[in-house]
C-alpha cells in the first residue's frame, strides 16, 4: 500500500515541469523596482481621478470686435465638460458700479440740476449680462471653443473704457459616473 502511494507521488512529481528558482538578486531588484514605481502609479491615478472629477474650464480673451468681444473657452481636462451655466455678472454694491467710458460720436446732452444727462438717461443696460448661449453646451476634452459676447453697453455711441465684470462658467463632467447614484 505504501509503495503504491510512493509511486503515485513520483508520477505526479515527474508530470509537473521543473521550475528553476531565480537568483535572490533578481528577486530583490524586482521588489525594489515595484517599491520605487508603485508610488508614481498611485500619484498618477489620483491625479487622473482628480482632474476628471474637478477639472474645470477656463475663459480666454481673444479680441475686441466692433460690436462685442470674442472669447474662447478652454477645456484642458481629460473628460468632456458640460457648461451648466455661463454668466457675465456686474458686481453689485450698495452705491452701484461706476463705469468709465467715452462717447464715440457727438451727442446732445442736457444739464439737469447741475448734472449732465446723456440721451436716454445716465443708467445703461449691460447686454452681455443676458448672454445664455453656452448654457448646456458640451466642451470636448482638450479643446478650445471660440464664442462671441455682446457689447457691454446698449448704446452704440459709448465705448466702455473700464468696467469690472465677473465671468462665471459653472461646469461639470459630461460623463459623470456618480450622476446616477
Amino acid at each position: 500500500m505504501r509503495k503504491r502511494k510512493r509511486n503515485r507521488r513520483r508520477q505526479k512529481r515527474s508530470a509537473q515541469p521543473v521550475r528553476r528558482k531565480s537568483p535572490a538578486v533578481w528577486v530583490r531588484l524586482k521588489g525594489l523596482f515595484f517599491w520605487i514605481t508603485a508610488p508614481g502609479f498611485v500619484i498618477a491615478l489620483i491625479t487622473l481621478v482628480y482632474s476628471y472629477a474637478n477639472g474645470g474650464v477656463r475663459v480666454e480673451f481673444s479680441k475686441s470686435l466692433e460690436s462685442g468681444y470674442e472669447f474662447a473657452i478652454l477645456n484642458n481636462g481629460p473628460s468632456d465638460r458640460l457648461i451648466e451655466q455661463f454668466r457675465i455678472v456686474s458686481p453689485t454694491t450698495p452705491w452701484g458700479q461706476k463705469v468709465i467710458g467715452r462717447t464715440t460720436k457727438d451727442v446732445l446732452a442736457t444739464i439737469d440740476n447741475g448734472e449732465i444727462v446723456l440721451p436716454g438717461g445716465n443708467s445703461m443696460f449691460l447686454p452681455a449680462g443676458d448672454f445664455r448661449e453656452l448654457d448646456g453646451v458640451v466642451i470636448p476634452a482638450n479643446s478650445k471653443v471660440p464664442f462671441r459676447l455682446p457689447p457691454l453697453t446698449d448704446r452704440s455711441w459709448i465705448q466702455i473704457g473700464v468696467v469690472q465684470t465677473f465671468v462665471s462658467p459653472d461646469s461639470t463632467s459630461y460623463h459623470n459616473p456618480f450622476s446616477h447614484i
